[in-house]
């Protein structure tokens, strides 16, 4: 071939390829891919916690962060700093108004003398009942029921007591032979009522006076949580079983809404406003072998959206409206480390890797920042996390 033609061949070349880009800007969308990223705040040492939230404790109008593990309770302000901290033995932890100032207080169900129940009221630590006739801490909750609110404790062995705000005991119940593994307040026609589960597979709503409503028994049971999902008053009671079983109830007589094997054990599940449209609430559920599924649920029934999956058992799932857009982004952690972002659709953005398994994770504004707060086994990350947008193609059909 000559030498003169190979410059023509070149420019008929790049000529093919200038009118192919074309082309694909002629008939093509411009969509918007996502890209998250995290840059550190702060960072405190604290080894495994088992609960975690940014919550405003002291009334001022500023959210510190809440965290508790098995020996330690304390709380950070917005710069990472220590407000207070105390000691327990193998403390269970929950936040709610116990003095009806409209401020948020820390109960601690412990092992003290006896079983004791302390409040935390702005840094400054009470008894409030001890000598308990109940077994080892498991959960407790704080459930504004239609007389008067109540502590409800649950022990190892499957036994609940509600006390007064002043300590007195209220009522008790052999509610099963296992584990206490989920306690939360229920909805039914807008009052509220107590949802609570033992890993025995005991699912039951009960009353003020700690009678049942309804019960039911599934197979052992890792997680429940209870959501209002379509604001009709009535809520839905979602659990996460310890051979796959993923189920809703409806809080109202504990029919069947939803049910689906899942293939793994459920180790998490939170609600997480994936699409921004309130008509339908949207559930990510964690498995112990690192599955990670997406439902959206319109009141009646559920929709899987989307599968991924993390590298181990999914710890800890939060959600957060990183870009501002009305669209949650589901936050997860698992046990090797891993932090990930998934988005609507359900892709996937990592965020730094941890040198140890994920135990919480939070979102807050602590200061005038909004934050993930990220615990693993040795510390406290407080992360800022960004977002950019990169335009790419997207082919219309």
């Amino acid at each position: 071939m000559s030498r003169k033609i190979i410059p023509f061949i070149v420019a008929f070349v790049l000529a093919c390829l200038v009118m192919v880009v074309s082309g694909v800007f002629a008939f093509s969308g411009i969509v918007t891919a996502e890209k998250f990223g995290s840059d550190v705040a702060w960072v405190q040492p604290y080894y495994t916690a088992e609960s975690m939230k940014v919550i405003d404790l002291t009334g001022d109008g500023q959210d510190e962060l809440f965290i508790q593990n098995t020996s330690d309770i304390s709380t950070y302000d917005a710069s990472g700093n220590r407000v207070w901290n105390f000691s327990y033995g193998t403390p269970k932890t929950t936040l709610g108004d116990v003095n009806g100032d409209n401020v948020e207080d820390i109960i601690v169900f412990y092992a003290g003398l006896g079983m004791s129940v302390d409040t935390i009221i702005n840094g400054q630590q009470s008894t409030l009942a001890d000598n308990l006739p109940i077994g080892t801490p498991a959960r407790n909750v704080l459930i504004r029921f239609s007389s008067a609110p109540q502590i409800v404790l649950g022990d190892s062995s499957g036994s609940l007591l509600s006390l007064k705000m002043d300590g007195n005991t209220v009522w008790q119940n052999t509610f099963s032979s296992e584990e206490i593994r989920g306690l939360d307040d229920a909805k039914i026609s807008g009052e509220t009522y107590l949802a609570a589960a033992s890993h025995d597979g005991t699912v039951s709503v009960l009353n003020e006076n700690g009678g049942i409503v309804w019960q039911v028994n599934q197979e052992q049971l890792r997680r429940m949580r209870a959501f209002d999902l379509n604001a009709d008053g009535n809520s839905e009671i979602i659990t996460g079983g310890e051979y796959g079983a993923f189920f809703i109830y409806s809080a109202v007589d504990g029919s069947v809404l939803f049910n689906k094997s899942l293939g793994q054990a459920v180790s998490e599940v939170r609600e997480v406003e994936l699409n921004g449209d309130p008509s339908s609430r949207e559930i990510i559920v964690g498995g112990k072998d690192g599955g990670v599924w997406a439902f959206s649920f319109n009141g009646t029934t559920a929709t899987q959206l989307w599968t991924a999956s993390l590298s181990d058992k999914v710890t800890e799932i939060a959600g957060i409206d990183i870009n501002e857009d009305g669209k949650e982004e589901a936050v997860l952690g698992d046990e090797l480390g891993n932090v990930a972002i998934f988005t609507e659709t359900g892709s996937r953005n990592n965020l730094p890797k941890h040198s140890s398994g994920i135990t919480r994770i939070d979102i807050g504004k602590l200061g005038n920042e909004r934050y993930v707060v990220v615990a693993d086994g040795s510390e406290i990350q407080v992360n800022k996390v960004n977002f950019n947008s990169i335009p790419v193609f997207n082919i219309r059909r």
